[in-house]
């Protein structure tokens, strides 16, 4: 993570900043006593991108519904389809937290294997998502027929690596499917300011940020801040 700080802005209640610096905690104390089976390791990461999410609700006071509200609102049957349901106005938010930065992990770790097989084994992850996904908004939909004006799916990649192996292509599908990455990064030119001949040098350079998504921000009913 430390290899993001010169993206980040650390001041006390910028919500990207502070959503790093747990994730920095958790690097440097996890598995210092107990190691999980290597089977356990995927769903620690699932685990992880949920909690993540969960405090960028709690940032913008969003509150998810919690399992026994969706099992008396919504059902049952629509419970292990989504991570999280999170109702904004008359609409339903489904979410589904991914950590699609970690799909190739154990794969393919040579470079020149990844090129060659990352394409092929990335389109097989997702057919057999997108089966199960297509499925379970499917479910839904039926199961909540006329309960919401509109019912969204979001799926969500929580993490965040500059490796173009592990970069996600956002969708928008019919405005009600949505593929997002929860953090964006924001490119900016700027004037850099000489303190010693107290002016502003001619030369510009480019400035990058770590941001929330503005896309999920809207999605989620809460107005854009230069706080996030």
């Amino acid at each position: 993570f430390m290899q993001y700080n010169k993206y980040l802005d650390l001041a006390r209640g910028n919500l990207v900043g502070e959503l790093f610096r747990d994730c920095d905690k958790l690097q440097k104390s996890a598995f210092t006593k107990l190691v999980p089976h290597p089977k356990l390791v995927p769903l620690l990461k699932g685990n992880l991108g949920e909690y993540l999410f969960d405090k960028v609700l709690a940032h913008y006071g969003v509150q998810a519904l919690t399992d026994l509200q969706v099992f008396e609102r919504l059902g049952p049957i629509v419970y292990e389809f989504f991570d999280r349901f999170i109702e904004v106005g008359d609409d339903l938010l489904c979410v589904d937290v991914k950590r699609w930065a970690t799909q190739l992990d154990d794969k393919a770790r040579a470079e020149d294997t990844l090129e060659k097989s990352g394409k092929k084994i990335s389109q097989i992850i997702n057919i057999a998502h997108q089966t199960a996904d297509t499925q379970g908004q499917a479910e839904i939909r039926q199961a909540l027929a006329g309960r919401y004006q509109c019912i969204k799916f979001v799926y969500l990649n929580a993490a965040y690596s500059q490796n173009p192996n592990n970069l996600m292509w956002e969708d928008n599908v019919d405005h009600s499917i949505h593929y997002l990455n929860l953090l964006q990064a924001g490119h900016q030119y700027h004037q850099p300011f000489d303190h010693g001949q107290q002016r502003y040098l001619e030369k510009s350079k480019l400035k990058i940020t770590l941001h929330i998504n503005p896309v999920l921000q809207a999605l989620l009913g809460v107005t854009l801040s230069s706080n996030q």
